[in-house]
């Protein structure tokens, strides 16, 4: 494909708010989901809200994870009461035979905007991104108190580890934070937890 083919054109986010805060990306014009070259965040998202700064931990406030407690050993950190939260759960959770691993923790802004750039490439829509994927600035993951659970069972919403969860994850101050049918007509995100408090 040559240069002239492919138009990379700017791409701009914008919240409708009193304020409108913009965020570039490169994107290529086929790509985008409408014709104008700024696309609205969607009012779901809208609705939760960005997370505040003060609501985002310092780097000395974040705790990397065990590594065997990490799919595929990766390195995941999260703020330190949900980290001690978390523990706890896991080892009640491995003493009732469940076995869950943390697939996500604490994401940055810039990763999250990696993540949606690398969808953006594989040429889908960000109005259907932003169905499962919070804008940057929007994710719980940044507060370091959002895990994401993994498990060799699949889909996780029919696993054991999804029932174990339900019934005893209120018990350690998580919450399923978009469940199924949940108002802000997010996508059902079953293996994602917020740490809210004990």
């Amino acid at each position: 494909m040559d240069n002239q083919s492919v138009r990379i054109i700017p791409a701009w986010y914008h919240l409708i708010l009193s304020t409108t805060v913009f965020l570039p990306i490169q994107v290529k014009a086929s790509t985008l989901p409408c014709t104008s070259t700024e696309v609205r965040i969607s009012s779901s998202w809208v609705n939760i809200g960005r997370v505040p700064d003060e609501n985002q931990p310092k780097p000395s406030d974040l705790v990397e994870l065990p590594r065997e407690l990490s799919l595929n050993r990766e390195r995941i950190a999260l703020e330190k009461n949900s980290y001690i939260a978390l523990l706890e759960m896991l080892a009640k959770a491995e003493k009732d035979g469940i076995y869950l691993r943390v697939a996500s923790g604490f994401r940055s802004n810039r990763t999250q905007k990696k993540i949606i750039e690398s969808r953006l490439k594989g040429h889908e829509y960000l109005d259907d991104i932003y169905r499962s994927i919070a804008p940057v600035g929007y994710s719980t993951h940044l507060t370091g108190k959002a895990v994401d659970f993994a498990s060799v069972e699949q889909p996780f919403e029919s696993t054991s580890a999804y029932e174990w969860l339900k019934i005893n994850s209120n018990n350690f101050g998580f919450k399923e934070t978009y469940y199924k049918n949940n108002p802000y007509g997010i996508s059902w995100e079953p293996w994602h937890y917020d740490f809210t408090s004990r």
